[in-house]
């Protein structure tokens, strides 16, 4: 098959690592992928296999672009069998009327609730308004899909006031457990290494620098923990700065973007996972939480936030869920450290049953039902 993938961003956030995974899986099978996206400077066209379309920033958020200019990709997407969009902002727009006009079977993945981004990213309308707004577009944007991807049972129930007729599958992306795995030890950022030597208690938060992954709490919660911890901060955002600035000390630590193994450039950042003691997610917007699959399959037990899809996909043998408190995430990393041993065997063998072949069994079986 010939699958063209359609996404805002093809930097490394989740959404971008997703679909790189994607993509390596299928084309590992004989399948071909071309993927669509938005341009962060004056590229335009095809380069690498990758179609750029120029757009403006986003004055809310300077990572995302705009692409409102038309254009006929037609001839683009020739002989392709399957229109895969993982966006319902402008460029997805693009794939679900190419899928429409072409007649071209289309599927959509569900990465993020697009009430929520709009409520943190278009402040100057009311929530009740904006919710409206929202729901009205989704139902008709969508209404054209074959076929909705959640990547979680949350994610699905949070999104029942859809009215599609499109075929729904619930299973989350899938970790390469291949690639995902340490293969230079000499890359572990100095601070971290001196870190290790001094006997801290590692703890490790990856991802987006953003108002929904609740990142406060982590930073309000090191008080609490003492001298003897220190976090580290993977990522960066529309709020890195603004935090780096506020939270920067010698136990809080922000060390900036690193290459992702979806990204094909480096391996860092596993080893940056298996060096931790503990990963901490508090987010309060994921649909899936990939970090958190992410640090199982380097054998780190996970603390997260008891909301949303993550009590799904951690319990008391890989990890500690807690409330959105201080003194509740204190204890939960605290326990952890305490039975690190136990729950990082835990970790590996949930993340075992969450491999990239699996993920990609369930993409092939989607889009040979919906041909």
């Amino acid at each position: 098959m010939k699958i063209a993938m359609f996404s805002d961003t093809w930097d490394v956030d989740g959404v971008t690592n997703s679909i790189r995974r994607s993509k390596r899986g299928l084309e590992s099978r004989g399948h071909e992928v071309i993927v669509f996206t938005a341009s962060p400077d004056d590229r335009h066209g095809w380069i690498n296999g990758v179609y750029y379309f120029k757009g403006t920033s986003f004055p809310f958020y300077p990572s995302y672009r705009l692409c409102f200019k038309p254009e006929d990709i037609s001839k683009e997407l020739k002989d392709v069998d399957v229109i895969h969009v993982h966006t319902p902002a402008f460029i997805g727009v693009k794939g679900m009327l190419a899928s429409f006009r072409l007649k071209i079977p289309s599927v959509y993945t569900w990465h993020m609730d697009p009430l929520i981004g709009m409520e943190l990213y278009i402040p100057f309308l009311p929530q009740s308004i904006l919710n409206r707004l929202g729901v009205i577009y989704m139902n008709r944007f969508l209404r054209s899909f074959k076929a909705l991807i959640f990547p979680s049972k949350n994610a699905r129930v949070d999104a029942s006031w859809l009215k599609t007729k499109a075929m729904t599958r619930v299973f989350p992306t899938g970790i390469d457990l291949d690639t995902f795995k340490v293969t230079d030890s000499s890359c572990l950022p100095i601070r971290m290494s001196d870190a290790m030597n001094d006997g801290k208690k590692i703890i490790l938060t990856v991802g987006r620098i953003a108002k929904e992954k609740n990142m406060e709490l982590i930073f309000n919660t090191m008080s609490q923990l003492g001298k003897d911890y220190i976090l580290f901060v993977v990522g960066k955002g529309p709020c890195y700065k603004e935090y780096k600035k506020r939270y920067s000390s010698k136990n809080v630590i922000f060390l900036g973007s690193m290459s992702h193994p979806d990204s094909g450039k480096s391996w860092d950042l596993p080893l940056v996972y298996a060096s931790a003691d503990c990963f901490v997610l508090a987010s309060k917007a994921e649909t899936q939480g990939m970090v958190v699959h992410e640090s199982m399959a380097m054998g780190v037990p996970v603390a997260v936030l008891n909301r949303g899809p993550l009590p799904e996909f951690v319990n008391d043998r890989c990890g500690r869920v807690f409330e959105d408190d201080p003194s509740s995430l204190s204890k939960a990393v605290k326990d952890i450290i305490l039975n690190r041993e136990e729950l990082s065997r835990g970790a590996i063998e949930v993340s075992r049953q969450n491999s990239l072949d699996v993920f990609v069994d369930r993409l092939e079986g989607i889009y040979k039902e919906i041909q």
